[in-house]
């Protein structure tokens, strides 16, 4: 299989793909531009670290992401042993079903969680 194993979640081999670490550095270097403008005042060592912090976020978001359609489809009775986190969309050998339905509970979940007036149009199932 691709990817380099990073853990083992809830008996779930996580690998990754190595262009995770461009996408990282790319998201940190981005928020410490921003946080340069914002706050000029501020270290740049603390800008920094509070960039790697953002990037590893933008990360543990997607592999949160891929997990819960691994985690589903194992409810539904799919064998999961591994998810590969990549960043055009996770993928784990399992029921194409168990995607979509997680799709939409997390939609619904979000909706559910912030009212008939939340915001929740950034959500999409990668790749599903």
């Amino acid at each position: 299989m691709i990817g380099v194993p990073i853990a083992r979640i809830a008996g779930i081999e996580v690998r990754v793909q190595l262009g995770w670490i461009l996408v990282v550095a790319l998201v940190a270097a981005l928020a410490v531009i921003e946080l340069g403008v914002a706050v000029p005042t501020m270290a740049v060592a603390v800008q920094w670290i509070i960039g790697g912090a953002v990037g590893l976020a933008f990360f543990g978001s997607a592999m949160i992401h891929d997990l819960a359609h691994a985690l589903t489809a194992r409810r539904r009775g799919v064998e999961v042993q591994s998810v590969l986190v990549s960043f055009f969309g996770g993928t784990s050998p399992g029921d194409p079903e168990s995607a979509v339905a997680c799709g939409k509970r997390t939609y619904r979940e979000c909706r559910a969680r912030s009212g008939p007036r939340g915001d929740c149009r950034g959500h999409r199932c990668h790749g599903h």
